[in-house]
């Protein structure tokens, strides 16, 4: 979001999609995610790290059995002494340590100048009701999806939430 906020960056970004974000992340939504990110647990199996995701990520909403399945899959590396661990860059959780909730990117959201499309989850903690309203009502290239009975954030992984991406990021100029 903050690179398109810079001018130069305007001819580069034609469309931009924000899944359930925004220019301000509401403290007690960055607390949970400092709680969960800085853990790096071991699994067993991937029936065990499954099981765990779905309890973790459970603001993701209704997911099937093989959703779980393929998000451990995919999100796990073996470590050397065989047990599975969540596979990201530990660098990735560096900026949230030092946040504390109060900082935010207002004053530059009018600035973005490209069709954008804020998809919030209903349930979410993290981008909140008024802060996608205010996000329309600041900026008048940006549009808003809900999907109902979601958190942080939407998996974008049902047929329903891929059309309304692919909608969009296809649609008229």
């Amino acid at each position: 979001m903050v690179m398109a906020m810079l001018p130069e960056s305007a001819p580069r970004i034609r469309r931009m999609v924000l899944n359930d974000v925004g220019p301000e992340i509401p403290a007690p939504a960055l607390e949970r995610i400092k709680v969960y990110a800085n853990i790096q647990p071991e699994f067993d199996s991937i029936q065990e790290l499954q099981a765990w995701q779905a309890q973790i990520y459970q603001p993701f909403g209704q997911n099937t059995p093989a959703f779980w399945r393929r998000m451990a899959i995919t999100s796990s590396r073996r470590k050397s002494n065989g047990k599975l661990a969540l596979h990201y860059d530990p660098a990735l959780t560096l900026p949230f340590r030092h946040m504390s909730g109060d900082e935010h990117l207002w004053d530059g959201w009018p600035l973005i100048q490209c069709p954008m499309l804020i998809i919030r989850g209903a349930l979410s903690d993290l981008l909140l009701p008024e802060h996608a309203e205010r996000m329309l009502a600041e900026n008048p290239h940006a549009q808003l999806v809900t999907f109902p009975d979601v958190g942080h954030a939407p998996t974008l992984a049902s047929p329903a939430q891929i059309q309304v991406v692919r909608d969009f990021l296809l649609g008229p100029s």
